[in-house]
């Protein structure tokens, strides 16, 4: 089982969590569910990372990355990286 990491395990680079994305972008939970991911919905989201559900799973993080951008870009909202004009909305931690 994979231990959550803090920001200073991961380079000093906070991750946005599980909870935050399906937050700022529930349609991403479909990306999971195809891959047989059980992270939307989980009680371990707040907790968790894509990078530590993907080594959970053993997913590739870049072709999940892929699909939830593939998602929002068909969607015609705004993709991480390209800014948030919704003041209601966090943009991802750094």
């Amino acid at each position: 089982m994979t231990l959550c990491r803090s920001p200073e395990t991961r380079g000093g680079e906070a991750e946005e969590t599980l909870a935050e994305l399906f937050a700022r972008q529930p349609e991403a939970a479909a990306a999971f569910w195809a891959r047989g991911m059980r992270c939307p919905g989980c009680p371990i989201a707040p907790f968790h990372s894509l990078t530590d559900a993907c080594a959970e799973y053993g997913v590739d993080p870049a072709g999940l990355r892929a699909d939830i951008r593939a998602t929002t870009a068909a969607r015609g909202e705004v993709t991480e990286g390209e800014g948030n004009e919704d003041p209601e909305v966090s943009p991802p931690r750094r």
